[in-house]
């Protein structure tokens, strides 16, 4: 049965034609309960598609610059316009309290005129004019009364979101935290003894206890999770073998390779061309 708030973002991205996205930043987010962790919309991937190069630029004003805005602003929610020109809506979670992540919905057409505020943006890059060959494909920017229905919602799913990611928080087991960590953490670098201080472990416990419920290290179960994710969007994203490396938590490319071929017996390339 689906949760409250996964049916709430049912009902936006049908009604507004967009798509959702749920990014964390301090682990503090446990379960994404099905929401995608990354930008799955057709304009982001044929994007960076196009372009890797672009992809740095997505993650940083994702992963830093609109975090500082979101944590530093006070506010719940503001739109932003993404380096490429696109524009979004994000809400910032709270779990127990804290700042925790951040739900996007988009992206929408910025439009001739005014843009919605709060607004957040570094400017638009300039050399790929990316967004006059997709803006007909784009939703508009609702007004009026549409425009606050979808704003009241937004808090209302990340108010209920966060709700659950505490209670889920408190009735993990500490062994469950773990594969937790590791399912909403892959992407960042991570390793034993950070894990362990975040369930209050020893790194010498949080293995044995890998062991005992997973029969398996906690470098392998990173690792094997790390792989499928990398399998997932090799089939099912159009995102460069480069890009899915890095958003997979490899840092260089060469390395991902080998240990992608070790793990499948393809390279990423033919692993991709296998479903043709």
């Amino acid at each position: 049965m689906k949760k409250p708030f996964e049916t709430t973002i049912d009902f936006i991205e049908k009604e507004f034609k967009v798509h959702s996205c749920m990014h964390h930043y301090n682990r503090r987010i446990v379960d994404y309960f099905k929401v995608s962790d990354h930008h799955n919309n057709p304009y982001c991937i044929e994007l960076k598609m196009r372009r890797p190069d672009y992809t740095r630029h997505c993650l940083n004003f994702d992963g830093e610059t609109t975090l500082e805005y979101l944590r530093n602003s006070g506010g719940n929610y503001c739109w932003k316009l993404c380096p490429c020109g696109l524009l979004e809506v994000v809400f910032a979670v709270y779990v127990g309290g804290r700042f925790g992540g951040s739900l996007t919905l988009g992206p929408f057409d910025p439009g001739k005129g005014p843009l919605p505020k709060p607004l957040f943006s570094v400017g638009v890059r300039k050399k790929f004019e990316y967004l006059e060959e997709v803006r007909h494909k784009l939703p508009p920017v609702p007004a009026g009364e549409r425009r606050e229905l979808l704003c009241a919602l937004g808090q209302l799913i990340v108010i209920q979101f966060g709700k659950e990611q505490e209670s889920r928080r408190q009735l993990m087991s500490k062994d469950e935290r773990v594969a937790m960590i590791i399912a909403n953490s892959y992407r960042s670098p991570l390793n034993l003894a950070q894990v362990a201080k975040l369930v209050e472990l020893s790194p010498a416990r949080v293995s044995q206890l890998m062991r005992e419920h997973y029969g398996t290290t906690f470098n392998k179960m990173l690792m094997d999770y790390r792989i499928e994710k990398a399998k997932a969007l090799l089939l099912n994203s159009r995102s460069s073998i480069s890009h899915v490396a890095k958003f997979t938590g490899f840092t260089d490319p060469a390395y991902f390779h080998r240990v992608f071929k070790k793990h499948t017996g393809k390279s990423p390339s033919e692993f991709r061309n296998q479903k043709n």
